[in-house]
Parts: structure tokens; sequence; C-alpha cells
């Protein structure tokens, strides 16, 4: 799914495993996943998460209220040099 954000227009995977999560490369918005970058990472979650929303891009089949993005996953890439894991999980909108 196409998602525009204020780093630029993304394309994201949207997974289900009891929410819906919208998955990417942080690298496809300029960023890594490091500490130094967390305060831009929670910012792109934030508005990733509120523009699916708004063009409600991930409906559950099934049950209404399972619809919607839950959180953003920012994944970095296999091999690339990390300053510990290997991807951000933004819960909740505020805790990584």
């Amino acid at each position: 799914v196409e998602v525009a954000t204020s780093l630029g227009t993304v394309t994201v995977d949207i997974a289900y495993g009891g929410a819906m999560y919208a998955v990417l490369p942080a690298h496809r918005l300029g960023l890594r996943v490091r500490p130094r970058d967390v305060t831009a990472i929670v910012a792109a979650g934030r508005e990733i998460r509120d523009a699916l929303n708004a063009a409600r891009a991930a409906e559950h089949p099934e049950d209404d209220r399972l619809s919607g993005v839950y959180g953003t996953v920012f994944t970095e890439e296999a091999g690339a040099p990390v300053e510990r894991p290997d991807g951000t999980w933004l819960l909740h909108h505020r805790n990584v």
C-alpha cells in the first residue's frame, strides 16, 4: 500500500497477526534502525498509521473491530550493520 508521509511517499506491507501492522524497511524513509533515529522513527510510525487509518487501508474481512493499523514495524536490511536490534516495533505509538 502506498502512503504519503512528510518524508516522502513509501510503499508499506500490511501484515496481520492478531492486529494489523504496517511493515517497511526504515531506509525507505531515509532512516536506520538505531537509537539516534528513534524520535524520527516514532514520528514516522505515527504518521504512517494515521494516514493508513484515514484511508481505511486495512479492513478486516470478518470483524470490523480488528480493522485499522495498530502498529508500525520498521526493519533493517539483512546484513546491514546495526547498533542493537534487527528491527524496531513501535508499540502503542510511543514505546519502541
